[in-house]
């Protein structure tokens, strides 16, 4: 059962926070990001209402261009959002993340070594993490092609709830990474080759709105959450979508366990922080089966008063046939 232009409601609601929490935030107010968001929701709509109804090839075009939107459209007020939670000065949490890092096994050390001494899995490694932009679009357009528009439409829910969970938890328990937050410097990270330092990045950045640095207007450009996870998020998200498509899914999954990996590397995350994301998946793909699950009841329950009442007068008309005989 495919919503069709209702999926725009969620997306809608989620851009909408965004904007809110943008001009009231003491960030120079962006309009042209803005201006951006709006209209994206309205032609995407207009394109979902006027193709994506239709049968055939322009259907299936405009179902892709909507859904590619509502992807664009999450992206960018989810990087908005995650600016604005950023400026809101709770602790950093690094040393219950470190202690829980120890406390399972895992070595930040160890495992970078790890990939420094095996540069083209690493390379491999950091390029799966780094396609979190092309594997969205790829999915919705295989998942258009494929007919499973059930399936896109609980990928678009669930991105926009997970996405909105981690921002939120984002704004009480931020972090940096390990080494950031021990002090090592550029130079005594160069043995691991692949380690963001804490000077660049989003490291820096994250920290520098915390200082009460604001990055000019419009420059909303990198995501700036460690924890939780989003990037895990996202490449178990790209997993289940997937996973209808045999072929497909012998490229995305184990496109998106290195991804995972990357998390770690790359993306300088706690163990913790993939953790999380594991659980805050699997949340959101709970919410949305039963958002859709409800609403399939609605639905049929709709039908069947429809079906009831259109037997409501035959019956009438029966008994009183009856009685006059």
């Amino acid at each position: 059962m495919a919503l069709g232009p209702a999926i725009w409601a969620p997306v809608a609601l989620f851009a909408g926070a965004a904007v809110i929490a943008l001009i009231e935030s003491d960030f120079p107010v962006g309009w042209g990001p803005l201006a951006a968001l709006v209209f994206q929701i309205g032609l995407g709509i207009l394109v979902s209402v006027t193709l994506g109804e239709r049968a055939g090839r322009l259907g299936k075009a405009g179902k892709a261009l909507s859904a590619l939107m509502q992807a664009s459209t999450i992206a960018s007020a989810g990087v908005i959002l995650a600016y604005c939670a950023a400026t809101a000065g709770h602790p950093l949490v690094d040393s219950a993340m470190l202690r829980f890092d120890r406390m399972i096994g895992y070595d930040w050390r160890a495992f970078a070594l790890f990939f420094a001494s095996h540069p083209s899995f690493a390379r491999l490694t950091i390029l799966c993490y780094n396609s979190n932009v092309v594997q969205p679009v790829l999915l919705i357009l295989l998942l258009i092609q494929a007919s499973h528009y059930e399936r896109l439409e609980k990928f678009v829910v669930t991105m926009t709830v997970t996405l909105a969970l981690t921002i939120l938890i984002f704004i009480f328990y931020p972090v940096t990474t390990a080494w950031t937050y021990e002090w090592h410097s550029p130079a005594r990270l160069a043995i691991y080759r692949y380690l963001l330092p804490g000077t660049d990045g989003w490291i820096h950045e994250l920290l520098q709105i915390r200082q009460g640095y604001r990055p000019p207007s419009g420059t909303f450009w990198q995501g700036i959450i460690g924890f939780p996870s989003f990037h895990t998020i996202s490449a178990l998200l790209y997993i289940w979508a997937a996973w209808p498509l045999r072929w497909a899914r012998m490229i995305f999954v184990p496109a998106n366990i290195l991804m995972i990996l990357g998390a770690l590397l790359s993306g300088g995350h706690y163990a913790a922080d993939l953790v999380c994301g594991v659980i805050i998946t699997a949340i959101g793909l709970s919410f949305t089966h039963s958002l859709y699950d409800a609403a399939r009841r609605f639905r049929y329950s709709e039908r069947a008063g429809w079906a009831l009442a259109s037997t409501v007068p035959e019956s009438r008309a029966a008994s009183v046939t009856a009685a006059s005989t």
